[in-house]
């Protein structure tokens, strides 16, 4: 019976379990001491310590924030407002630094490092979810921080409209980035602006239009600079084949994320994204070499283990599935949904005392956003204890 019961549980881990965190975040206007009080209530929350470190950016006090962002990692490793609050705040603590990356001179070693340290934050947020949430920005970036443009007469309004984009306003701002660009339509950096916002608004059409002409532009200009980063072909067509996916149209998502592999074979998370969409056909063996293939290009990623461990347990491969699981735990053992599932596989096979020991280090860890599973692991947990004591007795 718990054989049966335990594929019915992996296809709710499936669609609960392998998402991060959504809905709100913001929260600087309740006092530290509250914000410290939520993270006191669930300590394995990420978003309680992400609101924290949103509070101490807000306060200036950088190195505190970012031990909170960090700290939000370590339970979320994939959550883009973490790692985009990483990358504004080592910039807002080193003004010259901020400076240093928007200016196309050459730097010395130790600097050009830690500009592509902390633009690599950015690029991790633009890969796990291209449409997070960018408000926090407005706490710390500057102004102006594109400098001269030979389109002077229109900055203004293109500022304009990077402050309704950063304070959530993304309507406004795109309405301030539609007028920049019929006035000068050469200007391409309020396309991707206005790509973002477009996504953020669920106009996935819109979003996928602006990212293709920035795609034709590359093509002319090879790299061009937009924010302090550079952006290639091969990210474009991710943040396409993403915005396809959010729509539902997995066709063409999937088309699309191939385009990205064939521009670039180390481009985990669109392997990774053919992967869900594998599962989501219910091709697990397809999933499967796609998970294989993220993990050789990033082999240090808790999550990836993880689904490759549910994808496996759908094939009813178990022992391998454990040993997925259990890496995914030695890579970080604060990731708590790798323990719940481990503990379904462990008694599905018998071995109880290990399950037992996993259900409860899943309880001990996971957040209370979790509290279905919570639920579930202690009703196993009660009848576990049960089963030993009559065997005792």
């Amino acid at each position: 019976m718990f054989s049966h019961l335990k594929y019915i549980f992996i296809l709710i881990v499936l669609i609960l379990l392998t998402g991060c965190p959504t809905g709100p975040y913001i929260k600087i206007n309740e006092t530290i001491e509250e914000l410290q009080a939520a993270v006191q209530e669930d300590p394995n929350d990420p978003v309680a310590y992400y609101n924290l470190g949103l509070k101490y950016t807000e306060e200036k006090q950088y190195e505190n924030a970012l031990d909170y962002f960090h700290k939000a990692l370590e339970l979320e490793p994939h959550f883009s407002d973490a790692y985009f609050a990483i990358y504004c705040v080592e910039f807002a603590k080193d003004k010259k630094l901020y400076d240093q990356a928007f200016d196309d001179k050459e730097h010395d070693p130790e600097t050009e490092k830690k500009i592509n340290e902390v633009r690599s934050y950015f690029d991790y947020a633009l890969f796990y979810n291209p449409f997070f949430d960018w408000k926090i920005s407005t706490i710390i970036l500057k102004e102006n921080p594109y400098g001269d443009t030979p389109f002077a007469r229109g900055a203004r309004i293109y500022y304009n409209g990077i402050a309704k984009f950063r304070t959530g306003n993304y309507e406004k701002a795109i309405k301030q980035f539609d007028y920049v660009i019929e006035k000068w339509p050469e200007f391409i950096q309020p396309y991707f602006l206005r790509g973002i916002a477009q996504g953020q608004l669920q106009k996935y059409e819109e979003a996928i239009e602006d990212f293709r002409f920035l795609i034709d532009k590359l093509k002319e200009y090879n790299k061009e600079k937009v924010l302090p980063i550079y952006l290639n072909p091969d990210e474009l067509y991710y943040w396409i084949g993403f915005a396809y996916l959010k729509k539902g149209d997995l066709y063409n998502a999937e088309k699309t994320f191939k385009k990205v592999i064939m521009e670039n074979m180390g481009f985990y998370m669109a392997h990774y994204q053919l992967s869900n969409i594998c599962k989501k056909r219910e091709n697990y063996a397809e999933a499967l070499k796609e998970l294989d293939a993220t993990i050789i290009a990033k082999p240090d990623d808790p999550i990836f283990h993880f689904s490759k461990g549910v994808c496996l347990n759908t094939m009813n491969r178990d022992w391998e599935a454990i040993q997925e699981y259990m890496k995914a735990i030695s890579i970080n053992p604060n990731y708590s949904k790798s323990y719940y599932t481990l503990a379904i596989v462990l008694e599905s096979i018998k071995n109880n005392e290990k399950a037992l020991e996993n259900y409860k280090k899943f309880i001990d860890k996971a957040p209370k956003g979790l509290n279905f599973f919570i639920e579930k692991a202690q009703i196993r947990i009660d009848s576990l204890q049960s089963e030993q004591t009559l065997q005792e007795n």
